[in-house]
Formats: C-alpha cells, structure tokens, sequence
C-alpha cells in the first residue's frame, strides 16, 4: 500500500509538473522553461528514489534505442562546436540541445509511473485552453486577426505548434481508443464532440498566428490521419469535406494575417527568382531563399562539421560576404537561424548533424510503424499520434529549425516524448490487479 501511494504521488506530480508547463508555456517562455528543467529533475529524483528502493525500470530494447539517439544528438553538437573553424563561438549556443538530454529521465519517469492516454488528453487540453486564450487576448478576442498572436515568442513556430496540437486532437477524435474506452455510447459521443471542440480552438489559434506554415500543415494532417485510420474510400470523402470547409471559412473571413501572407507568398516567390534584388530577398519568403542558399554555399565550405550548433549567424558575418557566399541579410549580422530545420542543420552540424537528425526521424517512424497493428489500443493511439508528430516536424521543420532556441526545444521534445510513453506504455502495479481481479 506504501509502494503504491509513492508510486501514485510520482505520477501526480509529474502530471501536475507537465500540465503547469503545458498552461504557462503561451504566456511566458521563459518561466515554462523553468517548469520543464523542474519536470527533468523531478524525473531524475525518481529514478534515484528508485535505484535506491532496488526497483528495476525494465525497458524494453526499442525504446532504449530512442533515448541513445536522444543522447548521441548533443554529442554530435559538442562535435561540431569543437571543429568549427569560427573562433570564439558562444558556449550558450549548446544549451539547446541539453533537452535532449534531459528529456530522458522526463521519459524513464513517466513511463514507470504509468503516465498514460488520459494523462495526455489532460495536457493537450491544458495547452489548448491556455493557447486559445492568450491568441484571443492578443488578437482582441479573435476579432482583430490582422494583429498576429505570438505567444510570448515569435508567431511562426507559436502557429505552426498550436496547429501541431489541433493534429494530435484530431488524431484522438478519430482513435479507436476513445470508441473503446465507454460502454456508453453517449459518453462515447460526448467525449469526442469535446475533442473535436478543442480540436477548433488549437486550429483557430494556429490562424490567428498568421503563420502560413501553420495553415498549410492543417489540410496535410487532416489527409493523413483520416488515410491513417480509415479504408480509402472512406477517407477521402471526410477529409475533403473538412480541407474544403477549413479553407472556405478562411476564405470568406475577414481580412488578417495569414490571408494576406498567402496572397503574397507568390508574387515574393517570383521576384526572388525573376528580379533577384536586394528588395526581393528581403521579403518573408526572398529573406528564407536567401537564407537556404547561404546555408548551402556554408556547407560547401565546412561540409563534414558545419560551422557550428546555431551558428548560422555567425557563420554569415565569416562568410557571408562577396568572398564567399555574397548573401543578402535583413539584419547586418545576419538571423540566427537559416528558417529551416534541414538547411540550418545542413550548414551549422554539416553532415553528421543531416545523419543524426535522419536517424532519429527514421527510427520515430520505425518504431511507430511497426507498433501500429498491435492489438493494444493503447500503443495503437501512441503510434499513430508519433506518426502525426512526424509529420508535423517534417513539414514545419521546412521553413523553421524546430530546435533553434530552449523553449521551442522545450515544447518539440516533450511533444515527441508523450507519443513515445504510450508506444511503450507500462501499466501501474495497481491497474494491472484491477485488471486481473474485476
């Protein structure tokens, strides 16, 4: 009885720790990164709490496996920080990729204190609350949408994250697990109508972001996920009606934001390539082509290593001149970031940076996959939302470095690691006696 109270506080306050960052995290960065390292040390003093009471983690191989690669990516950092040709590179440029390391004990502990589906629909629901709030308190209630919500960050990845969070509803709207867990069918009904709720506000908040990114990402993982879980002909149908309806209402709303960003999207597209002055590489999308050019003309120049762990500014003020690379910059000494997961890794880690990153979005997928078809619709949900996560990683780490700064790190690995603890989910002691004496 002692064991299992201990056990049950774990989780609480493991719980409780992740839903405060979860509510915090749209309001301020900065003290949501404090609650996430307090999450990673609460995580480490259970694992020495249960080191020391001779309890045994048992963890399965598979999932060994994903907390090495976790553990082998700030090495690779370490490596190209060592090797950059740039001198005086700031220590602090490394930090970043600390989350990769403490998001292990976060997993381990979890995981042992059985951490699971309900617990997650707790957070995604705590976040989407939180975020539908602070985007309605910068936007005037929704009713100013010219005005881009942040998030106490910049509006890109705040968008593209909130439209990562309506994906992850969506994929538990249309989960078996939920079907499976109510022998009523009203509760059943009810509980996925809130989903599908909350599923409008995370979607509402990502276009109030007036990110581009974020409402192109939307149609995509409406498709995907209803390929996921439905026969084709089923599929198509329903996730035609609901990209139809997402793009009719932003269609006809009224002028904002990310309206008025796609409409220029195109025009600043052919100027960076027709006309190719300086104004034209200084528009939102001329300043990401630049940025993506000078990233492959560093690389050339330090191929194996990179430049450096986000250092794609300083590598501009090195070789960003008519030298080198002849890259135009809004800022003199240049962004910190080359907006773009691949080629900021590509000209910052250089190839073992490209190869570690491919490993670990090979093995995420890997390991989803093959989990997928079990008969347990626990780790069937976790698959499938990894698989989501992916995706949304994939098509936002195209104009963004998902893990450029610690509190964007902060939200990436921890919404990759939920996933994860239900792919792997270990039942407490207590439930597993419930199930076996009913």
């Amino acid at each position: 009885m002692i064991d299992k109270i201990k056990n049950n506080g774990w989780a609480i306050g493991l719980g409780a720790l992740c839903c405060i960052y979860f509510a915090i995290q749209p309001f301020d960065r900065h003290l949501a990164d404090i609650f996430w390292i307090i999450l990673s040390l609460t995580g480490m003093a259970f694992l020495a709490w249960a080191r020391l009471n001779k309890q045994t983690l048992e963890t399965p191989k598979p999932l060994q496996y994903a907390l090495w690669l976790c553990a082998i990516l700030p090495v690779v950092s370490i490596i190209s920080y060592l090797a950059s040709p740039i001198t005086n590179l700031p220590i602090n440029l490394l930090e970043p990729d600390l989350r990769w390391w403490l998001i292990i004990p976060i997993i381990l502990a979890m995981r042992a204190n059985a951490i699971g589906p309900k617990w997650l629909l707790v957070f995604l629901t705590t976040y989407t609350l939180a975020t539908f709030i602070s985007a309605g308190l910068e936007t005037n209630w929704y009713s100013n949408l010219s005005i881009r919500a942040n998030g106490d960050e910049n509006a890109v990845p705040y968008g593209m994250f909130n439209a990562t969070i309506a994906a992850l509803l969506l994929t538990l709207f249309v989960s078996p697990y939920i079907k499976s867990q109510f022998s009523s069918k009203k509760v059943t009904i009810l509980v996925r109508t809130t989903i599908l709720v909350l599923c409008a506000l995370a979607t509402l908040a990502a276009i109030a972001s007036g990110t581009r990114a974020a409402l192109i990402l939307i149609p995509i993982t409406i498709v995907f996920i209803y390929l996921l879980h439905y026969p084709l002909k089923k599929s198509i149908p329903i996730a035609t009606g609901l990209v139809v309806l997402l793009i009719t209402s932003v269609w006809l709303s009224p002028p904002n934001a990310v309206k008025s960003k796609m409409a220029n999207a195109y025009d600043n597209t052919y100027h960076f390539f027709a006309v190719g002055d300086r104004a034209s590489k200084l528009t939102s999308v001329g300043q990401r082509l630049e940025q993506w050019r000078e990233s492959w003309c560093i690389f050339k120049i330090t191929p194996i290593t990179g430049s450096g762990p986000r250092s794609f500014s300083e590598a501009h003020q090195t070789y960003g001149g008519t030298q080198y690379c002849n890259a135009t910059q809004y800022r003199d000494h240049g962004d910190y970031q080359a907006h773009s997961l691949y080629f900021n890794h590509l000209g910052t880690l250089g190839i073992i940076g490209v190869l570690s990153m491919g490993l670990w979005f090979a093995y995420s997928i890997r390991i989803s996959w093959q989990r997928r078809n079990t008969l347990n619709p626990t780790i069937e949900l976790g698959s499938s939302l990894m698989l989501v996560t992916i995706l949304c990683f994939f098509v936002n780490g195209i104009t963004l470095d998902l893990w450029f700064k610690n509190h964007v790190m902060d939200k990436h690995t921890l919404i990759w690691a939920l996933p994860l603890l239900l792919i792997f989910y270990k039942q407490s002691e207590s439930k597993k006696m419930n199930d076996e004496n009913p």
